[in-house]
């Protein structure tokens, strides 16, 4: 299945994703305002930013995901991307091309012409 740019529909589902990997970190704001300004801000922003970018796939995959967004960095002049990976997805960061920094900090920075 292949991944698709998200729109303003898909705020709803993004920030309860976004809420799922936060709370894995530790405490968030789970009250209902907060989840509706963030899902405001998000529609809003899928809308009318060019600059913000989310994508979707029809079922749970995370490689097609990360591949669509890391074209759509490289094609946006992206210098690099930073990350903390969790022992889990380590493997699959790995193999998108991103170089371990030290523990869980991870960099990827797209292939050159």
């Amino acid at each position: 299945m292949k991944a698709r740019r998200a729109t303003s529909v898909d705020a709803r589902e993004l920030v309860r994703l976004r809420h799922v990997m936060f709370t894995s970190l530790g405490p968030t704001p789970s009250d209902e305002t907060w989840l509706r300004r963030c899902q405001g801000a998000f529609a809003e922003r899928l809308e009318h930013d060019p600059s913000f970018a989310a994508f979707v796939i029809g079922v749970p995959s995370s490689g097609p995901l990360l591949s669509a967004l890391l074209q759509w960095l490289a094609e946006h002049d992206c210098s690099h991307v930073q990350l903390r990976a969790s022992a889990e997805g380590h493997a699959l960061y790995e193999q998108l091309g991103f170089n371990t920094v030290d523990d869980a900090h991870m960099v990827w920075m797209p292939p050159t012409a």
